[in-house]
């Protein structure tokens, strides 16, 4: 039988055959080829089409659905920046504790800058490698290395007790009262008798050896000489011989000031201000702040308060506009008494003085930038400020300062920030005021000790204290669900199937009472949340059976708990229905896109192949013939 005709006529087409190659779209006529390539004409019309109806749609008649999403983002935006700024700047006035010491550079601008743009600053700066001090006093004078270990080390400016300091001078302080005794006052011995002295040559070697190079009466005679050293003051003495020697120098030993002790005037510093900022009349009023480490003379923030003869306090403030310390007329800069510049070489600094200094900084809360500024009610509050103001078991958490976002408002941040920087945002301007709303104290992780044990059956629920500016709370350890009643009457504790979550977060919230005034307290605490299992702290969650719960769950050990600080006050948390726009102006763009990229390839096949293959088919040349060389002469 005779073949087909159409595939007879790709057999006299020799293609089938072999008798002749294929070639892609090898078509006998332009028009055949546009009808085979129209997909690709109509492919980029729909894109067209499909981006402008998108965009019509969106912003055209018929953009109802984010309609009531812009109009409470419109109302958010427009109130939220005044109402943060008005709640947020008596929360950070109060929420920055009187005293703290900061030993990392990136922290000044928070707890210095930031405070003192509230209230006036009393501010230490440390030197660089200049803390230990080296003073004379009298052998005899009473020095560290002679108190008992339990009374810890020997603070000049806060220790009770007559102490040597140099210069010719003894500190003496009772009671509070310090004094700075002039040259002439009978020193306190560490050793009541010259026995007493020798007996210590065993267990206080050093000590007396100091002593013994400094003084030294007979040392050159017999029974203390000896052949290796003709002074005797290096020489290996028994106990009868440091008994001579003893008795031989006890006159001039209590009557010289040869003697040198260490002192460290800038923990003496430290403690001095720690002291005043605790005062009753200064707690709240203040932010004292003591800046250690050798990067206080390079820090941008404190470079031009440092002295070469640190440790320097002084009071500072900030410029809201330039956010810059300048150090305030009055009280004018105190330097402690540690150089020579001021009592020679003694090492005393005075508490009464950084009181006074603290005093009189404190006297300047008058001004515009603090007007309004109430402290917390209790006294351990208006230390600690509400950064300091939560203990949970007992352990104070530092909260730091932060924005509290809402989970279900998409922000700039939750889509490609390339879009935003080309401006390709359905509202001009951008959305400001969006990105944060609400200011939150946290600290991410506060360790409790001793946390109890779980006890599904106990006859009182497991606990934990919460104490926050001096109101007492109690929140349960854990959470739990045991199914008791699926496991039958008289169940022992390995049928009883239950879930506990631990501890995990405490959420306070604390409100503002300004009527009240500071004598009735102007903060007060309006709840305190308790969260278990995955919001925040240790994710601890155990299913399984009671006795496997309470085995993991023993007493005794530490948990970590975030603890969060909010001002009940505040707004809250901005939550609307997620915007759809941005996603339909993506749409249209990948639309446009689809469509310029499509629109070419049409162009390109015909003039490509078809309109080649047509040429070649009616045997002429190809389309462009006139440019190649193997056509010259034609």
């Amino acid at each position: 039988d005779p073949p087909s005709p159409p595939a007879a006529a790709m057999s006299a087409d020799g293609v089938i055959t072999g008798r002749r190659p294929y070639r892609f779209l090898d078509e006998t006529s332009a028009w055949n080829g546009a009808v085979r390539l129209s997909a690709f004409v109509i492919l980029p019309l729909l894109c067209l089409v499909g981006g402008i109806l998108m965009i019509s749609y969106e912003t055209g008649w018929a953009n109802h659905e984010d309609r009531d999403s812009r109009d409470m983002a419109w109302d958010y935006r427009v109130t939220a920046p005044g109402s943060n700024n008005f709640h947020g700047a008596y929360f950070r006035r109060a929420h920055w504790n009187t005293f703290r010491a900061i030993e990392a550079p990136a922290t000044v601008y928070t707890e210095v800058v930031l405070a003192a743009v509230d209230r006036p600053t009393m501010l230490a700066l440390h030197p660089t490698g200049a803390c230990e001090r080296t003073v004379q006093v009298a052998c005899l004078a009473s020095k560290p290395a002679h108190r008992a270990s339990s009374a810890g080390p020997l603070n000049l400016g806060t220790d009770d007790g007559s102490w040597a300091v140099g210069d010719g001078r003894v500190l003496t302080r009772s009671a509070g009262v310090t004094t700075l005794d002039a040259v002439g006052t009978t020193e306190p011995a560490a050793y009541t008798t010259h026995a007493e002295l020798a007996s210590f040559y065993d267990t206080r070697y050093a000590e007396l050896d100091e002593m013994r190079q400094r003084v030294c009466v007979g040392c050159n005679a017999a029974p203390l000489v000896c052949d290796a050293d003709a002074t005797g003051k290096s020489c290996s003495w028994d106990s009868t011989q440091w008994a001579q020697w003893a008795q031989n120098s006890w006159t001039n030993l209590g009557n010289t000031k040869t003697c040198e002790t260490s002192v460290n005037v800038c923990d003496q510093v430290e403690a001095a201000i720690e002291l005043a900022a605790k005062d009753d009349d200064i707690a709240g009023r203040i932010a004292a702040r003591v800046v250690t480490g050798s990067w206080t003379a390079d820090n941008v923030h404190t470079k031009h308060l440092a002295s070469a003869t640190a440790p320097t306090v002084r009071f500072v403030t900030a410029d809201p506009s330039t956010n810059e310390l300048a150090a305030g007329d009055t009280p004018a800069a105190w330097t402690p008494l540690t150089d020579t510049s001021t009592c020679g070489a003694c090492g005393y600094v005075d508490p009464a003085t950084a009181l006074t200094f603290a005093e009189a900084t404190a006297a300047l809360n008058g001004g515009a930038a603090v007007s309004g500024y109430l402290v917390p009610p209790d006294t351990d509050g208006k230390y600690r400020g509400l950064r300091g103001g939560v203990a949970v078991g007992g352990v104070y958490a530092d909260l730091q300062a932060t924005h509290e976002v809402g989970d279900e408002w998409r922000i700039r941040e939750g889509f490609v920030p390339a879009f935003y920087e080309a401006g390709f945002w359905p509202w001009e301007p951008q959305c400001d005021g969006t990105s944060s709303n609400v200011t939150v104290a946290v600290d991410p992780g506060t360790y409790v000790p001793n946390f109890p044990a779980f006890d599904a059956r106990g006859v009182e629920t497991p606990f934990v204290n919460v104490t926050v500016l001096g109101t007492y709370r109690v929140v349960e350890a854990y959470e739990s669900a045991c199914d008791f009643d699926g496991a039958g009457v008289g169940a022992d504790a390995a049928s009883v199937t239950c879930r506990v979550a631990a501890l995990s977060g405490v959420d306070v919230a604390v409100a503002y009472a300004p009527v009240a005034g500071e004598d009735l307290g102007a903060w007060r605490v309006t709840s305190v949340t308790a969260s278990y299992g995955s919001d925040g702290g240790d994710d601890d969650v155990f299913v399984g059976t009671e006795a496997a719960a309470v085995a993991e769950f023993t007493g005794g050990v530490t948990r970590s708990v975030k603890v969060t600080l909010r001002d009940a006050g505040a707004p809250e948390t901005s939550s609307f229905p997620p915007l759809g726009t941005p996603g339909k102006m993506y749409a249209a763009m990948a639309f446009f896109l689809a469509a310029l990229f499509t629109a070419p390839i049409q162009p390109y096949l015909m003039f490509s192949y078809v309109h080649y293959n047509v040429a070649v088919n009616e045997g002429k040349p190809p389309p462009g013939w006139q440019a190649m060389r193997r056509f010259r002469g034609w």
